[in-house]
C-alpha cells in the first residue's frame, strides 16, 4: 500500500504498527496518478519551461559574445585613439617648436646686425687711444712742447669720437620660457566641421516631452507630427502652433511614420510594457489614420506577433515594422494592407543582430541600420537582402 500521510510505500506489518490511522492508497492507483503527473511536468519542462530556458541561456549567451565583441573594439579603439593623440599632439607641439626656433633665430640676426658694427668701431678706437697712450708718455718724457700740443689735440679728438659713439636703441631680446609652448585641450582636437546648421524657426507646445518626430506636407501647410510619452499623437501646425491630439490610451504610442500620400502610420504597446529586456509577446496595435485623425485601418496583435516594436517604415501600401526582441536582437515584420504578415527578416536564437533604423528608398528597398555587426542592410520588396555596406571605416 502507500501511505498517502508519509507519502511512503508501506508494508502490511508497517500498516498495523506504524500506520493505523494513515490514510492508505492502493499501490498500483497511486503509481498511475504520480506518473500521470510526472508526465505532465515532463512536457511543461520539455515545452515550456526548457525553452523558455533555452533561450534565456542564448540570449545570455550572445549577450555575453556581444559585449566581448565590443570590449575588444573599445580596447582596439582606445589604442589608436591613443596613438592618435600622441601623434597629433607630438607633431603640434614640434610644430610649434619649430616655429619658436625660427623667431629666436631671427632675433639674434636682428641683436647681430645692431651690436657687431658698433663692436667694430669701438675696437678701432681702443686700438686707437692705446697708441695715443703710449705717445703721452714718450712725449711727457721727451719734454717736446710741440708734440705735448699735438698729442693734446689728438686726445680731444679722440674722447669727442668715444663720446659721440652713442648706444643704439637696445635690441629686444627674445626671452623663451616653458609657458610659450602649449597644446590644445583633447576637446579642440575635432574634425573640420562638414556644414553649419542654423535654427530658421521654432516653435512651442504645452506637451511634457517628444519622444519621436515625422513630417506632413499637404500643398503649402507643414505640420510636425509629435510623439509624447503621453498615450496621445500631437499634430502641431508650425504657422499657429495649434494642436491636435489622436488618443492612443490606455496603448502607450512606440513608433510614428508618414506615408508619401500623407497616411500616418502608429504602433502602440498594451500598458505597462516595459522598453527593454523583453523577453515575451506583447499586445500590439497598428494604426493608420489621416491626417486629419481619421482612422483608416486598426490592426490588433493579441501576444501573437510582436514583442516591442519601435520603428515603422512602408513600401507602397505594406507596412514595415521593426520589432526588438531583445536589447542585442531584433527583426523586421511587413504587414499588407490587411495587416497579415507578407514576410519577415531578422534574427533567429543562435544569431543574433540589432535592428537600430530603418527607412525605405524610392525604389522599394529597405535599408536597416544593424550597428551589432557595424553594417547597412540593403532589402528588396521581397525581404531578400540584396547589399551589405560595411560601416567600420567611416
Amino acid at each position: 500500500m502507500y501511505c498517502k500521510s508519509c507519502q511512503r510505500l508501506v508494508c502490511i506489518t508497517c500498516i498495523v504498527t506504524m500506520h493505523q490511522k494513515h490514510e492508505m492508497g492502493d499501490m498500483k492507483l497511486i503509481d498511475s496518478v504520480e506518473k500521470t503527473k510526472l508526465k505532465k511536468y515532463e512536457e511543461k519542462i520539455d515545452k515550456i519551461i526548457f525553452p523558455k530556458i533555452s533561450r534565456k541561456f542564448d540570449r545570455c549567451d550572445d549577450s555575453m559574445e556581444f559585449h566581448a565583441k565590443k570590449f575588444d573594439t573599445a580596447k582596439s579603439e582606445l589604442h589608436e585613439w591613443n596613438i592618435y593623440l600622441k601623434n597629433t599632439i607630438i607633431t603640434y607641439l614640434d610644430d610649434q617648436a619649430e616655429t619658436f626656433c625660427e623667431k629666436i633665430d631671427k632675433n639674434m640676426d636682428e641683436i647681430k646686425q645692431n651690436i657687431l658694427p658698433q663692436l667694430s668701431k669701438l675696437d678701432d678706437i681702443k686700438t686707437n687711444i692705446a697708441v695715443v697712450r703710449s705717445e703721452i708718455d714718450r712725449v711727457t718724457n721727451s719734454k717736446d712742447f710741440t708734440k705735448m700740443i699735438y698729442i693734446e689735440n689728438s686726445v680731444e679728438s679722440f674722447l669727442k669720437a668715444v663720446n659721440a659713439q652713442n648706444m643704439k636703441k637696445r635690441t629686444h631680446f627674445f626671452k623663451f620660457t616653458q609657458s610659450e609652448i602649449t597644446y590644445s585641450k583633447l576637446g579642440d582636437l575635432k574634425l573640420k566641421e562638414v556644414f553649419h546648421l542654423q535654427c530658421t524657426q521654432s516653435i512651442e507646445t504645452g506637451l511634457s516631452c517628444i519622444d519621436e518626430m515625422a513630417t506632413y506636407n499637404n500643398d503649402e501647410l507643414a505640420e510636425l507630427r509629435l510623439l509624447p510619452k503621453k498615450q496621445h499623437l500631437a499634430s502641431p501646425v508650425i504657422s499657429s502652433c495649434t494642436e491636435v491630439f489622436f488618443d492612443t490610451a490606455p496603448h502607450i504610442p512606440t513608433a510614428l511614420h508618414t506615408t508619401r500620400d500623407n497616411k500616418v502610420i502608429i504602433s502602440t504597446v498594451e500598458a505597462g510594457r516595459d522598453w527593454l529586456p523583453i523577453d515575451e509577446l506583447c499586445k500590439v496595435e497598428i494604426l493608420v489614420i489621416t491626417a486629419k485623425c481619421e482612422v483608416i485601418f486598426r490592426f490588433l496583435f493579441n501576444k501573437d506577433l510582436f514583442y516591442f516594436p519601435n520603428k515603422i517604415t512602408s513600401i507602397g501600401t505594406d507596412i514595415c515594422i521593426v520589432d526588438s526582441i531583445s536589447d542585442y536582437s531584433g527583426r523586421l515584420v511587413t504587414l499588407n494592407n490587411k495587416g497579415k504578415v507578407k514576410w519577415t527578416y531578422g534574427y533567429n536564437e543562435t544569431n543574433s543582430g540589432i535592428i537600430a533604423d530603418v527607412v525605405a528608398t524610392p525604389l522599394n528597398n529597405i535599408v536597416l541600420l544593424d550597428p551589432f555587426h557595424g553594417v547597412l542592410r540593403v532589402l528588396d520588396s521581397k525581404g531578400t537582402c540584396i547589399k551589405t555596406l560595411g560601416l567600420r571605416g567611416l
